[in-house]
């Protein structure tokens, strides 16, 4: 029952904490009014982030000479453009994202202790990394909302607009508007998580199909796991259909932040600035870290079952279910895979590590290039 709870809090939280990301779909019960309701709040929240755009556009096209103001507002364009990116990737996949998550949800309901203790030990290992991923986000959303009030640089900062914005009632409301973009690409990282546990949630069940081919002693159960197996697999395949292509946009918008923050962090500007686009660099890379460990885990998971389903009583049966279980045994070592063929390869940590080196030998080839400049 406690393990029980937990699973159900983890899912409240995430709903809550979650809402202006519009990643989490509406029940399957929900009335005509909480549709429209809903496709009305998706809809002013793409188009915020897009008058956002707009204004940074603006700034980028009247400022076209200063270089570093450019490669800084590139970089908050791009983060600015993550919110309503996301937004409607996850729109053209609530269908499939409605139907894992409730099916999550109602697998949970009717989970066995055993299974129970399973999701528990998954909660409990990866609770450190997320909560501190969380923590971090949120400081630095704060410390961006903030900055203004307490940094040297007078409130709007960079950002221009072909009005006055010298009377106090507008500067309120813009503030306001940068505090609300500011939540609004917040949500879109931490929807990370999301993804993250519906990830975490295919692995789980592979670990408990594992555990129960394992535990195999008739024919009738294995049946019923190779059953099992196949809808987990179709469940899986819906899983990765519903957030590879947000996965390919944070993934985009990471590759191009972490670009233009490390050719800033290399130029010579004042530390004060410089902290600013570290602290973007490091989050870009947590967010991509988020994404790649439950894809690895999935793909060990999900083979796993294989030799599970090898050390089960199949041999003590006829010939012609053996032939069977044979195909069986061969679609088993086909692993879920999160990727976007041809854009997006093999989602895993060694594709992280990849990302990486990759990252850090851009940013040393810039780095050689302005050392030339100096020169």
């Amino acid at each position: 029952m406690t393990d029980t709870l937990k699973m159900e809090k983890f899912i409240a939280f995430l709903k809550v904490d979650l809402l202006f990301a519009c990643c989490w779909p509406l029940p399957p019960t929900a009335t005509k009014c909480e549709k429209i309701r809903n496709k009305i709040f998706r809809c002013l929240s793409i188009l915020h982030g897009i008058l956002m755009m707009v204004e940074i556009i603006y700034t980028i096209y009247s400022n076209r000479s200063d270089l570093f103001l450019i490669m800084k507002l590139c970089c908050n364009l791009c983060t600015t453009t993550e919110v309503p990116l996301q937004i409607m990737c996850y729109s053209l996949q609530y269908d499939r994202l409605q139907y894992v998550i409730y099916a999550l949800e109602d697998y949970c309901k009717q989970a066995k202790p055993e299974e129970h203790i399973i999701f528990h030990q998954y909660i409990n290992s990866c609770k450190p990394v997320y909560i501190g991923a969380v923590c971090g986000f949120t400081i630095t959303g704060i410390l961006l909302i903030i900055s203004p009030i307490i940094g040297p640089h007078p409130f709007p900062m960079d950002i221009e607009y072909p009005f006055s914005i010298h009377f106090t009632p507008v500067k309120i409301i813009i503030y306001l508007h940068h505090i609300f973009i500011i939540y609004q690409s917040y949500v879109q990282v931490c929807s990370m998580i999301f993804i993250a546990l519906l990830l975490w949630f295919v692995s789980a069940r592979c670990d408990i199909l594992s555990n129960k081919f394992r535990a195999v002693t008739k024919f009738s159960e294995l049946r019923e796991c190779l059953k099992e197996h196949q809808e987990l697999l179709w469940y899986g395949k819906m899983v990765v259909l519903s957030i590879r292509y947000v996965m390919l946009a944070a993934l985009g918008v990471s590759t191009i932040v972490i670009i233009f923050t490390g050719c800033t962090f290399l130029s010579k500007q004042p530390m004060s600035v410089k902290s600013t686009f570290l602290i973007f660099f490091i989050s870009s890379l947590a967010k991509v870290f988020l994404c790649a460990w439950p894809a690895d885990h999935l793909l060990s998971a999900s083979a796993n079952i294989a030799y599970a389903a090898y050390d089960s009583i199949w041999y003590n049966e006829k010939a012609d279910f053996q032939k069977n279980f044979v195909n069986t045994l061969l679609r088993a070592q086909q692993s879920i895979v999160v990727n976007v063929p041809p854009m997006l390869p093999t989602v895993s940590l060694n594709y992280y590590a990849s990302y990486v080196s990759t990252a850090f030998s851009y940013l040393a080839t810039f780095r050689v290039i302005f050392a030339e400049e100096d020169d």
